[in-house]
């Protein structure tokens, strides 16, 4: 089967990455995937990547990601099996298209697919397809450190009050950090840098990588987040990817040393379990085939 899907973008962030992730784990069922992404960027190498339509050929089925890229794939095979997956619900890139057929919708959590519910799309054709992590590339490397954790903030947002807030309770509790990120200087290596320590500071993704490698994890950026993941505050915090406007914490500095302090090593395999169990790749694809066999697509 030929599958088509996009990416606005494909220098390194949420969506681009998960692209990257999903094509390989389509390729390794014996699917042939190409990506529209009219920006490209460093991860269009990566895969098989266009940015002109007029290069593409007919699809089996679109998989279509970010609402410009949806009206343009609409526009060039208006009669193929077309799946909107929506990855967050503020970011105008990802509003769902209007105006064009959607014969299926998929939402990366419960907060996305109540947005498109509130937009009027019925709950009965939209499908949960969680976000995932390759977890070859993401996996434990290095054992954690039983007290006093080295914490690493994966952040792209702007150094401000995450930055300050974050640092001062590292500096109370005596805890080592260290900050990779569009602010801070891209990594070379994220998995590499997340085995180098032991408490991983993130939103959405970062969270899933640092969970993946088997670090103890904690839900913060900007001036909220939803703190220190135990079992029962990682089912919460997924129904938003780990950031969103619902996170439950203020994000002050005796919060975040609340917060750090409940590192416990044991939490790391709990992570990498939690990561295999819910976020490898090969059940995303699958889950994404089930949405595809929905609407007539033979997989």
């Amino acid at each position: 089967m030929k599958i088509l899907t996009s990416s606005f973008s494909m220098d390194p962030s949420g969506v681009p990455t998960y692209t990257v992730t999903m094509v390989r784990a389509f390729e390794a069922f014996g699917h042939t995937v190409e990506v529209f992404s009219p920006e490209g960027g460093k991860l269009a190498s990566q895969v098989t990547t266009h940015d002109n339509l007029l290069t593409l050929t007919p699809p089996d089925v679109i998989l279509a990601q970010h609402t410009p890229c949806a009206y343009l794939l609409k526009s060039r095979f208006p009669d193929t099996p077309f799946i909107y997956s929506a990855h967050g619900y503020l970011p105008e890139i990802d509003q769902p298209p209007t105006g064009i057929r959607v014969d299926r919708w998929t939402a990366i959590n419960e907060r996305v697919r109540s947005h498109l519910f509130e937009q009027g799309i019925e709950l009965r054709n939209i499908d949960i397809v969680r976000d995932f992590v390759d977890l070859y590339q993401f996996s434990t490397q290095t054992p954690l450190r039983p007290a006093t954790p080295r914490v690493l903030f994966i952040s792209n947002y702007k150094k401000w009050q995450n930055w300050t807030r974050l640092s001062k309770a590292c500096e109370i509790l005596g805890y080592p950090l260290r900050a990779i990120g569009s602010p801070y200087g891209r990594s070379k290596d994220v998995a590499a840098d997340i085995n180098d320590a032991d408490l991983v500071v993130s939103w959405g993704r970062g969270i899933l990588e640092g969970m993946a490698c088997g670090r103890a994890v904690m839900s913060f950026d900007k001036t909220f987040g939803d703190g220190y993941l135990t079992e029962a505050k990682y089912f919460e915090s997924r129904r938003h990817q780990f950031s969103a406007e619902d996170c439950t914490g203020a994000g002050t500095v005796e919060w975040l040393v609340e917060q750090l302090s409940q590192y416990n090593p044991a939490d790391g395999l709990r992570n990498r379990m939690l990561a295999e169990t819910y976020h490898s790749p090969l059940l995303g694809a699958e889950l994404l085939f089930h949405t595809m066999r929905a609407i007539g697509v033979s997989v």
